[in-house]
């Protein structure tokens, strides 16, 4: 049997055929069984963490990683950065069924809860039009959920959502459905008694969140990186107020409590789906590419 190997960060592994085309095409696949005969190159080396390849490996191997717990990550990591790193290194090696395992595709469900498949945590998702924000209180700064008891997270998801990344650092978002607006001013409303009901934008927050733009899987820090460029066109208008306005179609989310009483909530992506469009706030004028 051809036996393949694959050195990372100084660490073999080693792989057969059958391995290396589970989750193909991908990069391995391309380095390793695309070369000419000739050449007979069976190893390659790539400059990434062992630790996380080694997941990366078991995948590869027909064997289910998930749900990830912090028991069974090496030692000195902890369960957010690794998770982070193996998304990143997941869309290095090309490996779109690793990522797709990885997307949190189960927040989009009707049902009220869901499981986290990385941490087991219990997390409350809710449709953003079924929210009752008398219901909601404040912990650690996030919207969470009293259930028997227990404060539990709450996470909500909407759709039709206009996002304008006016820089890299200066994001906002406004709910183009009435209803999804006007429940995320009630729940302000419960929480803030002074905020301000004719607030139409509210602030977002980069992280961690994934995102298909354009059919581009991204993390949510590299969104602005991979999308200005379509707004130069309109910057060499020698007009002001030119940025990058994304249409998502779906949007998952938490809420947070600015520092400041007199601005509004901020929402805190948590994944989502969208398309990008160019936008010039002074001519209000959006064009789908």
């Amino acid at each position: 049997m051809e036996e393949y190997k694959v050195n990372v960060g100084g660490r073999i592994f080693h792989f057969s055929v059958d391995s290396l085309t589970r989750d193909s095409p991908n990069l391995l696949t391309e380095h390793l069984l695309s070369v000419s005969e000739s050449q007979d190159e069976n190893e390659i080396f790539f400059d990434r963490d062992p630790e996380v390849f080694e997941f990366i490996a078991k995948h590869l191997r027909g064997y289910n990683i998930f749900p990830l717990i912090k028991e069974n990550l090496p030692v000195g990591w902890n369960l957010y950065n690794f998770i982070q790193c193996l998304t990143q290194d997941a869309c290095f090696f090309k490996l779109k069924g690793l990522f797709t395992s990885i997307r949190p595709f189960y927040y989009f469900i009707e049902s009220p809860t869901a499981i986290d498949i990385f941490s087991r945590e219990e997390k409350m998702v809710f449709n953003l039009q079924k929210v009752d924000p008398t219901k909601l209180h404040i912990e650690n700064d996030d919207i969470m959920h009293v259930v028997q008891g227990k404060h539990i997270k709450a996470e909500f998801f909407a759709g039709n959502l206009v996002w304008d990344l006016i820089s890299d650092n200066n994001w906002e978002f406004k709910f183009i459905n009435n209803w999804d607006n006007v429940m995320v001013k009630r729940i302000s409303k419960e929480i803030l008694p002074q905020a301000d009901p004719n607030v139409e934008y509210y602030a977002g927050e980069s992280g961690g969140a994934f995102f298909s733009i354009d059919d581009i899987e991204m993390n949510g820090n590299d969104v602005y990186e991979h999308t200005v460029e379509r707004s130069f066109p309109l910057q060499q208008t020698n007009r002001p107020f030119s940025c990058v306005r994304i249409w998502l179609k779906k949007l998952v989310f938490s809420l947070r409590i600015p520092n400041d009483p007199d601005k509004p909530l901020i929402i805190v992506p948590v994944w989502g789906i969208g398309l990008t469009q160019i936008y010039h706030k002074s001519l209000k004028y959006a064009k789908f590419f």
